[in-house]
């Protein structure tokens, strides 16, 4: 991994520095955001771009609800890109309507069952 990150092609950013500026969300601003990894990415002549996140450091309802909204608007942006993302919510922390919410927000959706983890489709 430390070769990967030495070359930049794994960068590790904190939630601070990636998803908040003057301690704040922006949907906009993240949106825009996202052009320049996806162009850095196709520019370096790499096939697409991997990205992960985990909205942990959500703390209140109006910042679930707009980054619920930034979820499916960059759902939308990055299906039109040659990126694959995997976002991580811990279950424990989410209600019933969370979890309605998120699964709205993206494609699909890994979950436990009691058969092990399976894989839903959401129709995004």
């Amino acid at each position: 991994a430390a070769r990967y990150v030495r070359s930049g092609q794994l960068q590790l950013v904190p939630h601070e520095a990636w998803y908040l500026e003057n301690g704040r969300f922006d949907k906009a601003r993240m949106l825009a955001k996202w052009e320049v990894p996806m162009r850095r990415a196709e520019s370096e002549g790499y096939a697409g771009l991997r990205i992960t996140g985990d909205p942990a450091w959500l703390n209140s309802e109006e910042e679930r609800r707009a980054f619920m909204e930034y979820e499916r608007d960059a759902t939308d942006l990055l299906a039109r890109s040659r990126v694959v993302a995997l976002c991580t919510y811990a279950a424990s922390r989410c209600s019933p309507t969370d979890m309605f919410d998120i699964m709205a927000a993206h494609p699909s959706a890994l979950v436990p069952s009691a058969a092990g983890w399976k894989t839903v489709t959401t129709g995004v």
